[in-house]
C-alpha cells in the first residue's frame, strides 16, 4: 500500500460544473475542440486562397510548388482531426450542437473553396451523417444553397465524393419533411441523368448502392418519372451495375434494390419493350435464380423478395419473347427446381400460420380455417374418405394411396408425424428453427451463455410477431407471382413443347404435391385450378394434367 501512487485530487464543484459545460449535451465530446476544429477549417481555406491569388504572379512556378508542399503537411496535420469530427457527427447530441453553430454553411462553404477531394467528402460525409437526425435534417435544409451544391457535385470524377453526395441525398429522401424539396432538384433530366451513368460506368460497390436506393427511391415515389426514364437506358444502366455485384450473398440486398427497380420498369408499356430489347436481362435474371438454389431442395429462406421480383420480371418478357426465356431456363435446370422448391415451402407456411392461428384461439374465423378444422374429421370417417375418392375420380388403388397420403398429412397437422417436425423444424416452423439455434448454442456455448442466448431469442420470437405476419405476406406474394409464372410458362408451351415437358418432368412429383397442398388454402385454390388446366395447353402435358387433376381439391359450395 505504500508504493500505491496518490489518488488525483478531487475536482471542486465549479471544475465540474466547467467541464459539463463544455461537454456537449449528454456526451464527453467537448464543444471548445469541435468549434476550434471549425475554426481551423476555415482558416486554412482562407490560406488556400490568399495562396492561390498569389500563385497568379509571375513568379507562378515557384509559388505553386511552395504551395503543394504547405497544403501537402496542412492536410496531413488536420486529416485526422476532421476524419475524428466525421465520426463524431453520427451522434445526435454533436449533430444538434454542429447545425446550432450553423456548422452546415461552414461546410458548404468549404466545399466551394476547397480544392482537396479529401476535404470535400469529409465535408459532405459530416453533412450526411447530421442529416441522419431527423430535425437536424430538416433545419439544414433552411440553408437554400444546399440541395444546390449538393447536386452539381453530383458531376465529380472522384469516387469517394460520389459516395458521399448520394449518401447524402438517400438519407435526405427518407426523410418525409424534406422529401418534396429533394424530389423536385431530382426529376430534373440532368441530374438524373448522372444516377443513370454511375449506375451503368461506376466500379465502387459503395457508390452503387448509394446510387441504387435513390433511383429506387425517386421511381417508386413518382409516377411521372416512372413513366419518363423507364426505357432501354435505364434498364441496361441496372443490368450493368448488376454485373458489377456478382450476385454475392452479402451483396444481396443491393440486388434486391436493383430488381425492385427493374420490376417498377415492366408496370411501364415502354418499360416492357426496353426490357425486352436488352439483351442482358433474361441471362441475368436466369444466372441469379440458379444462384439462389445451390442449396438441397432449391429452398433458399431469406430471398424470397428477390426471387419474387425477379420472376414477376421474367414473366413480363416470357409474354413478349416466350422462346428466349423458355429457352434459356432449359439450360439451367436449377431455376425449375428453385420455382418448385420455394412454391412448396410457401404453401407450407401458410398452412402452418392457419395451424398456429387455430391452437391460438385468437383468429377470424375464415373459409379457409374452417377447411384446415374440418378437414382432419373429414380423414377420420370412411364415408369422407369415399367422397374425397370420388371427387378426385380414381380407381382403388390410387384411392389407398390418396388415404395414406391425406392420412400423411393429419398426422403433419397433429404434429404426430417425424417428417413433418423435420420439415417445421428446417423450414417453415419457426419456433423450431428457434429449438435447433439454441440446441446450437448449448453445444457450442457454456450453459449460462446458452440459457442468456435462449432467453434474448425467446423475447425476439415473442416481440417478432409482425414479422412473421410479414414473413407470410412475403410468400404469400411469391407463391401468387412464382404460380403465375410457372402457369404462363406451361401456357406458352405449344411454342417449344419438348423445352417445357423435359423442364418439368424431373420435378412432377413435386409439382402433384404443391397442387394437392395448394387447392386445399382458399386463398390458393383458383390460381392452382388455372395452372392445371394450362396443361392442356400442349398434348406432351396430358399425361401431367391428369396426375394433377386426381390430387387437386374442389371445395364443397356451402348453401
Amino acid at each position: 500500500m505504500a508504493d500505491r501512487n496518490p489518488s488525483p485530487p478531487r475536482l471542486s464543484a465549479e471544475e465540474i460544473e466547467l467541464i459539463q459545460y463544455d461537454n456537449i449535451g449528454e456526451t464527453v465530446f467537448s464543444k471548445k475542440w469541435v468549434l476550434g476544429t471549425l475554426m481551423k477549417l476555415v482558416q486554412s481555406l482562407q490560406s488556400a486562397t490568399d495562396d492561390s491569388e498569389e500563385g497568379e504572379n509571375d513568379e507562378r512556378g515557384s509559388s505553386r510548388e511552395g504551395e503543394d508542399n504547405s497544403s501537402h503537411e496542412l492536410r496531413d496535420d488536420f486529416e485526422k482531426e476532421l476524419c475524428e469530427l466525421w465520426d463524431m457527427s453520427m451522434n445526435g447530441d454533436v449533430a444538434a450542437f454542429l447545425e446550432e453553430m450553423d456548422t452546415t454553411e461552414v461546410l458548404l462553404d468549404a466545399v466551394l473553396k476547397s480544392q482537396n477531394a479529401r476535404v470535400t467528402e469529409i465535408c459532405v460525409g459530416i453533412l450526411a451523417n447530421m442529416a441522419c437526425s431527423h430535425e437536424v435534417c430538416v433545419k439544414m435544409l433552411r440553408n437554400k444553397d444546399l440541395i444546390d451544391i449538393v447536386t452539381v457535385l453530383l458531376d465529380e470524377p472522384d469516387a469517394p465524393v460520389l459516395v458521399e453526395v448520394t449518401r447524402l441525398i438517400h438519407v435526405c429522401l427518407s426523410n418525409s419533411e424534406v422529401e418534396s424539396q429533394w424530389m423536385a432538384v431530382l426529376e430534373t433530366e440532368t441530374v438524373f441523368k448522372n444516377f443513370m451513368y454511375i449506375l451503368e460506368n461506376s466500379l465502387n460497390v459503395d457508390l452503387l448502392i448509394n446510387c441504387s436506393q435513390v433511383v429506387d427511391k425517386v421511381l417508386d415515389t413518382s409516377d411521372e418519372m416512372l413513366g419518363a426514364w423507364a426505357d432501354l437506358p435505364l434498364v441496361t444502366a441496372v443490368c450493368e451495375a448488376m454485373k458489377q455485384m456478382h450476385m454475392r450473398s452479402e451483396q444481396l440486398h443491393i440486388v434486391e434494390t436493383l430488381l425492385h427497380i427493374l420490376q417498377m420498369i415492366s408496370t411501364v408499356e415502354q418499360g416492357v419493350q426496353g426490357l425486352v430489347s436488352c439483351v442482358s436481362v433474361v441471362p441475368l435474371l436466369c444466372h441469379f435464380i440458379a444462384e439462389c438454389g445451390h442449396d438441397e431442395g432449391g429452398i433458399i429462406v431469406g430471398r424470397e423478395v428477390s426471387l419474387t421480383e425477379s420472376f414477376s420480371v421474367l414473366n413480363v418478357v416470357l409474354v413478349a419473347d416466350p422462346i428466349t426465356v423458355l429457352t434459356a431456363m432449359e439450360k439451367d435446370p436449377r431455376i425449375m427446381k428453385v420455382l418448385l422448391g420455394l412454391l412448396g415451402y410457401s404453401c407450407k407456411i401458410h398452412r402452418k400460420r392457419c395451424k398456429s392461428s387455430l391452437n391460438r384461439l385468437s383468429f377470424t374465423e375464415t373459409d379457409e380455417h374452417k377447411f384446415e378444422r374440418s378437414f382432419s374429421k373429414e380423414e377420420s370417417t370412411e364415408d369422407n374418405e369415399k367422397t374425397n375418392v370420388d371427387k378426385m375420380k380414381s380407381t382403388d388403388a390410387d384411392s389407398e394411396l390418396l388415404t395414406s397420403k391425406e392420412h400423411a398429412e393429419h398426422r403433419e397437422s397433429a404434429g404426430f408425424s417425424e417428417n413433418a417436425e423435420k420439415s417445421g423444424n428446417q423450414a417453415n416452423n419457426h419456433e423450431g428453427r428457434l429449438v435447433d439455434q439454441v440446441e446450437e448454442t448449448i453445444r457450442s456455448k457454456g450453459t449460462d451463455e446458452a440459457h442468456s442466448s435462449l432467453q434474448e431469442k425467446m423475447k425476439d420470437q415473442n416481440d417478432g410477431i409482425s414479422d412473421q405476419v410479414n414473413i407470410t405476406d412475403i410468400h404469400h406474394q411469391y407463391f401468387t407471382v412464382a404460380t403465375s409464372f410457372l402457369k404462363d410458362v406451361i401456357s406458352e408451351s405449344a411454342k417449344a413443347p419438348k423445352c417445357v415437358s423435359s423442364m418439368l418432368a424431373p420435378h412432377e412429383t413435386l409439382l402433384q404435391k404443391i397442387v394437392h397442398y395448394a387447392s386445399r388454402i382458399t386463398v390458393y385454390n383458383t390460381l392452382v385450378c388455372e395452372l392445371v388446366e394450362s396443361t392442356l395447353s400442349t398434348s406432351e402435358l396430358s399425361s401431367l394434367h391428369k396426375k394433377l387433376l386426381e390430387r387437386l381439391y374442389t371445395p364443397k359450395v356451402c348453401l
